[in-house]
Formats: C-alpha cells, structure tokens, sequence
C-alpha cells in the first residue's frame, strides 16, 4: 500500500518536474521574444530618425505648414466624397418651392449686404451676406456663405447650380450648399428682373397633416 502511494507522488514529482523544465524553455522563450522585440523597435526608431532631418524635433514655423497641411487634407477628402453631379434643372425664380432642392438658377444681382462676419474657434472667418437676386419671373433672397460671397457685386449675372430652398420664419431663402456651384453666368446677358413678385415676401406656415386611423 505504501509502495502505491510512494509511485503515486513519484509521479506527480516527474510532473512537477517536468512542469518546472517547461516553465524554464517557456521563460527563455519569452525572453528570446523580448529581445527580438527590442531589436525590432530599435531598428524602427533608427528608420525613423534616419528619415527625420530634425531627428523628431520641429520649430515653431512649422505650425503654419501644418495647418495648411490639414486644410489641404480635408479639401482632398471633401472632393472624395463629394458626390456625382446630377444633371441640372433649370428654373425660373417664380417657380421655386419649399422644400425643394438640385435647381439651376441663373439670376441678376440688385443688391446685397453682409449680416455675418466674425472670426471662428479654429481661426477661419465665418462670413455670410444675403442679397436680392431675380429674373424675368420674380426676386428671392439668395443667402451666400463664404467664398460666394465674391461673386456678389450689383448687377452682375450668376449661375447658381445645385440650388436648394431654405426656410427662414416662414419665408424662402435660396442657397447653395458646398457640393454646388456659385459663378458667373457663361451667357451674361442683360435679364429684365421682375420686382414686383418677391418670393421671400411670401408666408408658409407648416402644417401638419393627420393621416388618422384608416377608418
């Protein structure tokens, strides 16, 4: 009895034996790892500094490159994502709607004013002018924003492609979003405009409808 129990714990000490062997081979593993490791991260750092002029230190002018940088990054990828251009739908001013958007306008300039022009967080200006704008058919508020508003001199002809219909109290402004176009006219021919239909004049009041029950 004695001698089964005596081969019992002979074999859990072979066990723990070879247990011990094992965790041996595994630490010098992980220790052949770690070194492996290290060398990798040297030679990377190595690369990295042989590829760094500056040997990872900038001076303070590089903020600006960086900034333009960025500004050049996020102008790439608004273009990726800019989607296709659908085929433009003329329309006369008098026949714009709430709601509605894809328009191409061409419109005549009477006179403009800017409303908003004040620094942002990220040091850009946040410009915004509104101006009358019509044709032969009526007049509209057309709201520009940023580099629109360049083209917004008295008289002058323009393009609005890809127009949409904001709502403003009620009453329609016309804009154009970043994915449109604002630009002279190619054809800048004298337009008669129509003063005496003002489509921003005109009050909606949005109204809800009850589709009810079925019954």
């Amino acid at each position: 009895a004695h001698g089964g129990v005596a081969g019992r714990d002979g074999t859990a000490k072979r066990r723990d034996g070879r247990g011990a062997e094992e965790g041996k081979t595994s630490a010098a593993m992980s220790s052949d790892e770690e070194v492996r490791a290290a060398e990798d991260a040297s030679a990377v750092a190595a690369d990295a500094v042989a590829d760094d002029p500056y040997n990872g230190e900038k001076d303070s002018g590089s903020d600006g490159a960086e900034a333009k940088e960025g500004e050049r990054k996020r102008e790439r990828k608004e273009r990726k994502e800019r989607p296709a251009p659908r085929p433009a739908v003329p329309i006369k001013v008098g026949e714009l709607r709430p709601g509605t958007s894809g328009h191409h306008v061409t419109v005549k300039v009477l006179a403009h004013k800017t409303v908003v022009d004040r620094p942002r967080g990220d040091g850009s200006n946040l410009l915004i002018a509104e101006s009358v704008v019509g044709d032969d058919t009526g007049v509209i508020v057309f709201t520009a924003r940023g580099k629109q508003v360049d083209a917004l001199k008295e008289g002058a002809v323009l393009e609005l492609r890809n127009a949409k219909i904001d709502m403003f109290k009620g009453s329609m402004r016309l804009g154009v979003d970043k994915w449109g176009v604002v630009e002279a006219a190619t054809d800048a021919a004298s337009i008669e405009v129509n003063e005496d239909n003002n489509m921003s004049a005109v009050q909606y009041e949005l109204v809800t409808v009850d589709k009810g029950d079925g019954n």
